[in-house]
């Protein structure tokens, strides 16, 4: 689970990212691809796939290919959600958050809180949380257009410059002990992989319980994946 999210103050040191905002017009439900260049890791003109070598590629465009990935797959995953009952979706399961809606609802918002929150230098006072609220289906839908747009936002705005860029946090822990936290762009980033990843297996094993299958995504599916 991720950590808890009482931020009392923040500084950004100058950040490039500090006057991030995001747009007011929605976007629709499948993310429009960034003109990322993949070349390095995919087969050039002419060559045949026994010729094509896997190179390295830079830590930003890692980056930009897991959040393209983990992208499609919260989208279906919405899909998925969406096909359950309401009832199915709400029950409270034991699991880290409760619902299989209230899970998802959790990713979402800490991607609001990582990639909107925190760049704009925002406190939880400016934070409308979204867990245990009844959300209706086009609210879920609005809430996954709007955390892919403030992603894409978040991700076409970095350099490989900005990628180590300090942000502190100063906050008060689940608690009640209060600490300082520096960060950077890639940490967070990193971090919204893992935090997407682990909670998504989680919905997996409640998918499972409900003899329902999960829409597992494999890296291979990448664009940035060698794999041929």
């Amino acid at each position: 689970m991720a950590e808890s999210r009482k931020a009392v103050s923040f500084e950004a040191h100058n950040s490039p990212l500090g006057n991030f905002s995001l747009p007011d017009e929605a976007i629709d439900i499948v993310p429009e691809r960034r003109n990322i260049d993949y070349s390095e890791s995919t087969l050039h003109v002419g060559e045949t796939m026994s010729e094509s070598k896997r190179t390295q590629v830079d830590e930003l465009t890692l980056l930009r290919a897991w959040s393209d990935w983990n992208s499609k797959s919260r989208i279906d995953y919405l899909e998925a959600i969406l096909r359950l009952t309401v009832e199915e979706r709400r029950i409270d399961r034991g699991a880290s958050w409760g619902s299989i809606q209230d899970i998802f609802l959790h990713v979402l918002e800490d991607y609001i809180w990582w990639f909107e929150n925190v760049p704009q230098g925002r406190g939880e006072d400016e934070f409308v949380a979204l867990l245990g609220r009844d959300t209706s289906e086009n609210e879920l839908r609005t809430l996954v257009q709007r955390v892919d747009n403030l992603i894409h936002k978040f991700m076409d705005s970095l350099t490989s410059e900005d990628l180590g860029h300090p942000y502190v946090v100063h906050g008060t822990s689940g608690s009640g002990k209060t600490y300082t936290m520096t960060t950077c762009p890639a940490d967070i980033v990193w971090h919204m992989v893992e935090e997407q990843l682990q909670h998504f297996g989680e919905l997996n094993a409640l998918f499972w319980q409900l003899d329902v299958d999960p829409p597992v995504h494999a890296w291979f599916s990448s664009e940035l994946a060698w794999t041929h």
